[in-house]
Parts: structure tokens; C-alpha cells; sequence
């Protein structure tokens, strides 16, 4: 009998050091980190309210790739408790390389209830990507159409949209990257729905220079706010988009130097 609970606490403490190590290797890449929609201010300090007062119910999810632990859910608990010194739990998950993570992260926020359309535009986007890559079939969209068309078919019956409406979803996937490399902050403003603009407008955005001077949602309402002026109407259907834009935004610019003198 001894030697039975002698073996059943050996077992327990060897579980117990795996646990504690797992937690001690977590490793957060920035590449898997950035598919995690943003939260609001609002919806953050809620979430670190009741976190603070229920603990970290929910188990962080996360792929063990070698000797490291990659966080893949849960990134902003792991923020408050860290903050905060609090204890959470753990689950570990197999893949064998990264595009599965991402698609196993692209299907697990597509289901949650708070995203803006923006944000699920996106995620289905970087799906198609992801699947595409998989496939090691091209993901160019300008190309190739009958090779993509299994895979966009396939999408739009699952989330139940027009086949369309994911290449357009992957253009726009590929322009919110563009716009992130460069600026964030625009990144997060767009995906946040905060301000409505369409997937052309921001695909029209992606090329701009100076995309570091649209600090802020007036910015971009700046940017694509027409004139009331039937002549500048005129005037503007005359033109291409791309420099009617460059226009404005190289208005927008000189205002934002004018102001640092």
C-alpha cells in the first residue's frame, strides 16, 4: 500500500514539474500573435477585472515546438496575470508546423461572437492565404483563377458568403498587412469597425506614401470625406483615385508638419 502511494505521488510530482515547465518556456511570436483581434480599452479592463476577481478560468492554449511552448490563445490573460502574478492552466496541442497553428487559430476566432465585420473580413482572408500555402498552390489573386476556385468555394460554404466575398476577403487581408507593416495603429483603427470604409478604399490606402501621417479615425474621414462642390465632383471624376487620394493625404501631411513648428 505504501509503496502504491509512494508511486502515485511520484507520478503526481512528475506532473507537476512538466506543468511548471510548460508555463516557465511560453514563447510569444509576434507573427501568431498579431492574428488575435485587438481589444478595446473597455473590453480589456473587463477582461482584467474579472480576472482579478475570478482568476483565469479559461486555459491558455499552447503548441509545444521542441523545447518551447508557443502560446497560440490566450495572449492578453497571459498579459494580466503576468501583470498581476496570478496562476492559470494550460493546454498543449500537436501540430507539425506553423500554417496549421495559424488555421487553427483563424477557425477558433472566427467563432467568437465580438468580432466587427472588419475583423471577420480579415480572418477568412488570411484563411485562404493559409490554406493556399498549405496547398503550395499560388496565392496570387490576379492569376491562376480556376486553380483558386476550389479553395474560395470551399470557404464561402463554410461561412456561409459568396465565393466573391472571400477573394475579395483576401485582398483585403493583403492590403490591412501592407497598411500594418508600415502603421499599426491604422491597422487596428480599420479592423476595430470604428470607422467605415470600404475594401477597395483601404486597398486604395495600402498604396499610399506617408501612411504614417494617418494617426487616427479623423484622419481617414479627412482622406475620404467629397466635396459638397458639384464642380470638384466634376473635377474628381476626371481623375484617378489613387492620385485624388495622394492629394489629400499629402494635405493631411503638411497640416501635421505645420503644427510641429
Amino acid at each position: 500500500m505504501a509503496k502504491k502511494e509512494f508511486i502515485i505521488g511520484e507520478i503526481g510530482t512528475a506532473k507537476k514539474q512538466v506543468l511548471q515547465a510548460q508555463k516557465q518556456n511560453i514563447v510569444i511570436l509576434q507573427e501568431l500573435k498579431e492574428i488575435i483581434p485587438s481589444l478595446q480599452t473597455v473590453e480589456y479592463e473587463q477582461l482584467e477585472a474579472n480576472i482579478l476577481s475570478e482568476g483565469c478560468r479559461e486555459a491558455l492554449i499552447l503548441w509545444e515546438h521542441g523545447e518551447q511552448y508557443i502560446l497560440i490563445d490566450g495572449h492578453n490573460r497571459y498579459e494580466i496575470c503576468q501583470k498581476h502574478g496570478i496562476d492559470f492552466s494550460v493546454k498543449v496541442m500537436a501540430f507539425e508546423y506553423i500554417e496549421q497553428v495559424k488555421l487553427w487559430m483563424y477557425d477558433n476566432q472566427l467563432g467568437r461572437r465580438n468580432l466587427s465585420n472588419e475583423q471577420a473580413s480579415y480572418l477568412r482572408g488570411k484563411k485562404y492565404h493559409a490554406k493556399k500555402m498549405i496547398s503550395g498552390t499560388r496565392t496570387d489573386l490576379t492569376q491562376n483563377l480556376r486553380k483558386v476556385e476550389r479553395t474560395d468555394n470551399m470557404l464561402a460554404q463554410e461561412y456561409g458568403v459568396s465565393p466573391r466575398t472571400i477573394i475579395n476577403d483576401a485582398q483585403f487581408a493583403q492590403a490591412i498587412d501592407k497598411i500594418g507593416e508600415v502603421n499599426p495603429e491604422l491597422k487596428r483603427n480599420i479592423l476595430s469597425g470604428k470607422t467605415k470604409i470600404t475594401k477597395s478604399q483601404v486597398q486604395e490606402i495600402a498604396k499610399m506614401e506617408n501612411l504614417l501621417m494617418l494617426e487616427d479615425i479623423e484622419d481617414l474621414e479627412n482622406l475620404f470625406h467629397s466635396s459638397k462642390n458639384p464642380q470638384a465632383k466634376n473635377e474628381f471624376s476626371e481623375k484617378t483615385k489613387v492620385e485624388v487620394l495622394k492629394q489629400k493625404l499629402h494635405k493631411i501631411f503638411k497640416s501635421k508638419l505645420s503644427d510641429t513648428f
